[in-house]
């Protein structure tokens, strides 16, 4: 097997199974690290100074790989990776464990200033307000790139601060870090935004896979060019707040992945494919240019698609093949006050389910302009509801089951030599803006004119027709 990261970085598995040029190893209370050779670099009660005496002495030769033996490492001060490149492993999850000293103040456990891969071990803060993990370039260092950091079957614990954090200060050089992985990485317990990066952050291309973030699983992910989420869970179980947070100009791309609290989306072009979002699923804050398109997932929740803020604006939403179950709202509900403005809709091959929905909006504070399509969806319980709003010209609804928009057949009546008017129901959601009717029998040929209303066409002879049995067969058509 290779593992494949974007951004020409491959890593081959010989890579992992090479021969360890530190193990760092607890002894007793101390920690001590041994080179390759069997000789001593350093051996303390203070298990940082021993981690970093480790890392100094191999960033000198260009980097290397560093196994931390099974146990505790105490952390009474930040152990800092800055040059050179690094695989530092443990001996598995809950095996090697990183665990910040009690009542210490340190900003972080680790900081990662360098191409460096972490993986098989634990970070547990120890309920201190610590980070529980940073990867920085620092403001003086506006040409270093990083080309990848990597977390591999990594778990994040009790960190009252919160956050695995990446930062970059007053730069101007963008994409410093090109390539970030989390593969197999579990949050508990990590309090505020799970991932975060403060100040100016570049990031070129970021990957999450098969991670599960608890507590609160939030992602500010900034100014990343192109996130990748894929075979993931992200569950606020403890910490109830929104699952993802993109304010990124770039791409957002997921895929096969669980969130059971909201998905707050500010801008870029957003993917969610073969996923799960529960609870209040998609609120919309648009602080840029946002083109959003879901296809194939299952959404349950109070409010399916929410606007927030003064003035909400989407350049493109697109909801294919779908699950969709709204609990509480309509499909759509906005709290802006000065009103949405929703570009390019296209509802397109869903199932919307809204049995249990227990508000229908009959207003929408906001605007659909250019274009609206809603087709071959399936309403199973009937459309209960389906909010009025100003949809500007482009505005096409049909196909949809249980929301019919169009429809015709052939009606026949037997006259009687008297009555001039027969109604045809035409089953449509509302009163039909397009009506045809046309004779399809001789007795059906005479004079008339249509009517229509919420129910029915009705077809008004000016004169009678003639008595017979099923003798005024009249073909229609009708368009809401």
């Amino acid at each position: 097997m290779v593992i494949r990261v974007p951004a020409q970085i491959t890593i081959p598995d010989h890579y992992f199974l090479k021969p360890a040029d530190v193990i760092v190893e607890r002894v007793g209370d101390m920690a001590r690290a041994v080179d390759r050779h069997g000789n001593v670099i350093a051996q303390s009660s203070d298990h940082a100074y021993v981690i970093q005496e480790a890392i100094d002495y191999l960033s000198a030769l260009g980097g290397g790989k560093i196994v931390l033996g099974n146990g505790e490492f105490e952390m009474k001060r930040t152990v800092r990776i800055s040059s050179g490149e690094f695989l530092i492993e443990g001996m598995g999850i809950d095996k090697t464990i990183i665990k910040t000293a009690q009542d210490v103040t340190i900003d972080n456990p680790f900081t990662v200033n360098t191409n460096t891969i972490i993986r098989n071990m634990t970070f547990d803060s120890n309920g201190n307000s610590t980070y529980a993990l940073a990867m920085v370039i620092y403001k003086s260092e506006t040409d270093k790139i990083i080309d990848y950091i990597i977390l591999d079957n990594v778990k994040l614990v009790q960190s009252a601060k919160g956050k695995i954090l990446w930062s970059l200060w007053d730069q101007t050089q963008q994409y410093n870090i090109k390539t970030v992985v989390f593969r197999n990485v579990l949050t508990i317990g990590v309090n505020d935004n799970s991932l975060d990066n403060g100040g100016a952050s570049f990031v070129e291309t970021w990957i999450i896979d098969s991670c599960k973030f608890i507590d609160s699983p939030r992602i500010n992910s900034y100014v990343v060019k192109r996130t990748f989420i894929a075979n993931s869970e992200f569950n606020p179980s403890a910490h109830p707040a929104t699952s993802l947070i993109k304010d990124g100009a770039g791409l957002l791309y997921v895929i096969n992945t669980r969130f059971v609290e909201a998905v707050e989306l500010h801008r870029g072009t957003v993917f969610i494919l073969n996923s799960e979002i529960y609870n209040n699923s998609l609120n919309i804050r648009p602080s840029g240019s946002l083109k959003v398109i879901v296809g194939w997932s299952y959404i349950e929740s109070a409010r399916t698609i929410a606007f927030y803020d003064d003035i909400s604006k989407l350049d493109s939403l697109i909801l294919i093949g779908n699950y969709i179950k709204p609990t509480e709202y309509d499909l759509f509900v906005s709290y802006t006050v000065g009103g949405t403005e929703i570009n390019n809709v296209y509802i397109i091959g869903n199932v919307i389910d809204e049995s249990e929905a227990t508000h229908h909006f009959t207003s929408f504070n906001g605007n659909i302009l250019n274009r609206w399509v809603e087709a071959y969806n399936l309403f199973p319980s009937g459309r209960k509801g389906f909010w009025n709003t100003s949809f500007g010209d482009e505005y096409t609804v049909k196909h949809n089951i249980g929301y019919k928009t169009e429809n015709s057949g052939t009606a026949t009546f037997s006259g009687d030599g008297t009555t001039t008017q027969f109604k045809i129901a035409h089953g449509l959601v509302k009163t039909p803006s397009k009506v045809k009717v046309t004779p399809a029998s001789a007795d059906a040929a005479g004079d008339f004119y249509v009517t229509v209303d919420t129910t029915y066409i009705y077809v008004n002879y000016l004169t009678a027709p003639p008595s017979g049995t099923d003798n005024v067969v009249l073909y229609w058509e009708a368009e809401v």
